[in-house]
């Protein structure tokens, strides 16, 4: 499960280093608003 957990922290982090905005990184993950901020908030990862 740790893996999978690595591997989601590393793709939102390789998409927040390329995408725009905000907006444009959530439609590239493909998730919810709500579930990206939940993201970001527990893997402390910078927003844009």
């Amino acid at each position: 499960m740790e893996a999978i957990r690595d591997l989601e922290r590393r793709l939102i982090s390789e998409v927040l280093a390329t995408a725009p905005n905000k907006s444009e990184a959530i439609k590239m993950l493909g998730i919810s608003r709500r579930t990206f901020y939940l993201k970001l908030k527990e893997y402390g990862l910078t927003r844009l």
